[in-house]
């Protein structure tokens, strides 16, 4: 068998792709050019490769001479390096380094012969200064002329031995980065591949290209820079998005002219099949019940167990009645203690219906869902948002006991079959069903192939427009390669939160209108050449507005005042009264547009107290939209963010045009609570 030893550093890396879990796969093209004909097995050893990613090979492939050139085996291992005594890997040489110690050898016997040969001059010239040489031959006038070609002579030697010293330093730099190169090869480089190629039958290959894929650690990060300029102090609504990525690879090889490619997926893809449809098989568990024929009513009202009166939560949110926190009640067709239609049969002919009770809500007297389970009924009321709430204390003994106390902790619910049983026998009581164990799909299987498909389907990729080059650093290098500059539009607003800060923020929105789909990561900001803001993608979805602060607008303020007061007691409620204003102060000479100013109003997870917006007016009555507040001011909820808007309380100005000078706003809300009951004020 035919053997070719090659050193990978010597041929090119065509290309590079790094993945999301910190491995990179590389790929290297070795050209082939046979003297003769080959007519039996050839190996080619490969050497100087890195240390592989754990638990991965090597794939090789012949992309040019396919058609006549068979790869009937590879494999790799360690190299065939040894080492010293003490465990160091011997320094190894190449054509370079030697190249390198021949150009140094070469001027520093220049350096030395040019030193020589003015030393042999500068002796003849100090015998002739000592009368020992050309005694009374020599005119004066020549040796004047004497003198002055020596002068001469010295200058362009000492200009030659400065060059000298310089050429010498830069190769002996030449030869320290070779032989780090070579030592780090010699460390790093620690793999051997193996590729036998076989002739086809019949065939002649004179030339060929070997392809081998391997896959290392490496790291990659996207980082954005946005670049804002400004015209005459306002922003320009045309940006730059400078896209780049944070790359490591301390492989001991430099990725030269590669195609670099970043990419979300994952380097390892499990196999995904089309599922396998078993057969299912009911089976009976527990004895099966039957009712006597006489006592089942004519048309009984049957309610399936998911829908009995201990499981109403179980149904979904579009199944239940919800209400407005601030009065208005989204759903309500039915009212407390009003009769109940029967619900539409459903797929096994059962009749479904809902039972209502009305609660007290957040903001006011509102219809909500009732269910009950073991004897207690439980009123659904929203989670508690990171808006300001009011906390009662010290905390009330709030009934949470059945409605019908003689019940005894169950409660009589109608079966499948219309005849009543208690609750908390009605699992024991009732057939039901399930699959054979042995027919039963593979569940985790069937998760696992989902989560790869769904992993595929949003995967993101995306290759430099030029080739790059990446040399191999130390643990902690970092490159920062550019990978594309957008050009987007932009919008601009000033913001305020007053009750948290007096300043008013310039606030940059982009709706990213480009063929890239932003990978998660930190946008750095930055305004006039200035770094002012960070912030970070968390979602790659392409539709998603990036949003980012532009800093402080000096030339605007608030202020911001919080009053209180309280009515008369009525029907045992006691009713507090609170009011902020909000003073917006604009010093620029014209009026500014796109001025947000944000508040928010308390709630209270306890019913027994309700929380009542007065002013602006109109804003409690809407979910969605704006209403008038003043000339060329709207008050809306506020929904940026993961904010929920009218559910957690939160709501903004935003005023299309502030004049020079100061404008106030006003909000104005009602605490009602039972007389005794304290509770704490944000």
């Amino acid at each position: 068998m035919n053997v070719i030893n090659l050193s990978a550093t010597d041929f090119p890396i065509k290309s590079v792709r790094i993945f999301s879990s910190d491995v990179a796969e590389v790929t290297r093209i070795f050209p082939l050019n046979f003297t003769q004909s080959l007519n039996g097995s050839l190996a080619i050893n490969i050497s100087n490769l890195p240390l592989l990613h754990r638990q991965s090979g090597i794939w090789a492939s012949v992309i040019v001479g396919s058609d006549d050139l068979l790869v009937v085996d590879y494999y790799h291992g360690p190299s065939d390096y040894k080492s010293d005594p003490f465990g160091h890997r011997h320094e190894t040489s190449s054509d370079v380094l030697r190249d390198l110690q021949a150009e140094s050898t070469r001027l520093q016997d220049e350096r030395q012969l040019r030193q020589q040969s003015f030393a042999f001059l500068s002796t003849y010239m100090n015998s002739l200064a000592a009368g020992n040489a050309l005694a009374g031959v020599a005119e004066p006038a020549q040796l004047v002329t004497l003198f002055d070609e020596f002068i001469d002579i010295g200058k362009s030697r000492s200009e030659v031995i400065a060059v000298l010293d310089q050429q010498i330093k830069d190769v002996k730099k030449e030869i320290d980065e070779e032989v780090q190169r070579l030592f780090l090869e010699s460390c790093a480089l620690v793999t051997k591949a193996t590729v036998i190629l076989a002739p086809v039958s019949g065939r002649t290959a004179t030339v060929a290209e070997l392809e081998l894929k391997y896959k290392v650690d490496a790291t990659w990060k996207p980082v954005y820079e946005l670049h804002v300029t400004t015209i005459d102090g306002v922003p320009s609504s045309s940006v730059v998005l400078t896209y780049r990525c944070q790359i490591s690879q301390s492989t001991g090889e430099n990725w030269d002219d590669v195609e670099l490619a970043v990419t979300t997926a994952e380097p390892y893809i499990h196999s995904v099949g089309v599922p396998e449809l078993k057969k299912m098989e009911l089976k009976q568990q527990g004895g099966f019940w039957k009712p006597d024929p006489c006592d089942l009513p004519l048309r009984p009202k049957n309610f399936p167990f998911w829908n009995a009166t201990g499981n109403a939560h179980i149904l979904s949110s579009t199944q239940q009645d919800r209400r407005s926190i601030f009065g208005n009640t989204q759903s309500a067709p039915h009212q407390a203690g009003a009769t109940q239609e029967p619900a539409a049969d459903n797929v096994f002919g059962f009749l479904q219906g809902q039972p209502t009770v009305t609660t007290q809500g957040f903001f006011t007297s509102t219809p909500a869902q009732s269910s009950t389970l073991a004897g207690q009924t439980f009123s659904h009321f929203p989670a508690q948002s990171q808006a300001s709430s009011l906390t009662t204390a010290p905390p009330s003994q709030y009934s949470l006991s059945a409605r019908n106390p003689s019940s005894g902790g169950s409660s009589a619910t109608e079966n499948t079959f219309g005849s009543k049983q208690s609750t908390s026998n009605l699992q024991q009581s009732q057939p039901s069903t399930s699959l054979s164990a042995s027919a039963q799909p593979s569940k985790l299987q069937h998760q696992r192939e989902r989560i790869v498909l769904a992993e595929l389907d949003k995967a993101v990729t995306h290759t430099t427009t030029a080739k790059v080059f990446i040399p191999s650093r130390a643990v902690g290098g970092t490159h920062h390669i550019l990978m594309a500059t957008i050009p987007l539009k932009a919008s601009f607003t000033r913001v305020a939160v007053p009750s948290v800060n007096s300043h008013v923020f310039w606030t940059c929105e982009i709706s990213n209108t480009s063929n890239y789909a932003l990978t998660p990561g930190t946008i750095h900001t930055y305004l006039d050449g200035k770094h002012v803001s960070d912030m970070d993608i968390t979602s790659i979805n392409q539709s998603q507005p990036i949003q980012c602060s532009l800093g402080i607008d000096p030339a605007m303020a608030t202020q911001f005042n919080r009053t209180t007061g309280s009515l008369p007691d009525f029907n045992g409620k006691a009713t507090k009264t609170y009011t902020i204003t909000a003073t917006l102060n604009n010093t620029h000479r014209d009026p500014v547009s796109n001025v947000i100013v944000r508040t928010s109003l308390p709630f209270s997870a306890d019913p027994r107290i309700t929380v009542t917006l007065q002013e602006a007016g109109g804003l409690a009555d809407i979910n969605s939209g704006t209403v008038r507040v003043g000339d060329g001011c709207y008050a809306r909820w506020s929904t940026t963010g993961d904010h929920a808007g009218k559910n957690d309380g939160l709501f903004e100005w935003v005023c299309s045009s502030v004049k020079p000078g100061s404008q106030v706003l006003k909000a104005v809300w009602h605490v009602t609570a039972p007389c005794g009951l304290s509770f704490t004020e944000p």
